[in-house]
Order: structure tokens, then sequence, then C-alpha cells
């Protein structure tokens, strides 16, 4: 499970980053509101019942993802 989560990481990470150089600031401003929107899900996960630290993380990551490419 953990390889899986990983390349699920990377996955959602690799739109968001440029090709040659980053700064904080960039990938601030480009990840603020798909964390906070993928925080909120995982708030909300938690909330309903779901205590299992592999699903709050896959919504988390899958709500980050799903925030990201749709911004």
């Amino acid at each position: 499970m953990p390889l899986a989560f990983g390349l699920l990481m990377a996955m959602g990470l690799g739109p968001f980053t440029p090709y040659r150089r980053s700064s904080g600031a960039v990938m601030w401003t480009r990840l603020r509101v798909p964390l906070m929107v993928a925080s909120a899900v995982a708030a909300l996960v938690v909330v309903a019942g779901l205590r299992s630290t592999a699903v709050v993380t896959v919504f988390f990551l899958g709500a980050g993802i799903a925030t990201g490419t749709v911004r």
C-alpha cells in the first residue's frame, strides 16, 4: 500500500510543478486551494466516522488531485 500512496502523490504533484525551477512562493500559490479542499474532505471523512489512516489518506490525495486538475 505505501508504494501506491507514493505513486498517487507523485501523479498529483506533477502538474503543479514547473518544468525547470520552482520557488516556494510559486508552489504555495499553486497548491493552496487544492490543499485546503483536500483537508476539508479529509476532515469530513473523519467526521463521517471513517478512522482508517489509509482511507483518509486516499480521500485526501484524491480530493487534492481532483481539485488541482479542475482548477
